[in-house]
């Protein structure tokens, strides 16, 4: 049961980590982009409802996705490596998607 930000932050951040990985493939890109996700989320520790663990879920999913993509959009722009194929494939594939 999430209590506090602490527990919010040990119970979800390997899930958002694994969600960044999955979409960025790179292990400590993952682990940066879930930490910009907390901190993201404690700056807006106000408005967050610890009561329903599976609505903080959703939006650490959601934030964890919208996060992955804008690396992924800053990364094919700096022409670090330009995966645009893949970009476009999660804009289409989650931007349908509801939670």
């Amino acid at each position: 049961m999430v209590e506090n930000f602490t527990d919010f932050y040990d119970t979800l951040f390997e899930f958002s980590a694994n969600i960044a990985y999955r979409i960025v493939k790179e292990k400590n890109i993952s682990k940066d982009i879930a930490q910009e996700v907390f901190m993201y989320f404690l700056k807006e520790e106000d408005k967050l409802d610890y009561s329903d663990e599976e609505c903080l879920r959703a939006k650490v999913h959601n934030k964890t996705r919208k996060v992955c993509l804008d690396y992924l959009k800053r990364s094919c722009n700096r022409h670090e490596m330009c995966i645009t194929p893949l970009y476009n494939f999660f804009i289409k594939k989650i931007s349908y998607r509801t939670f």
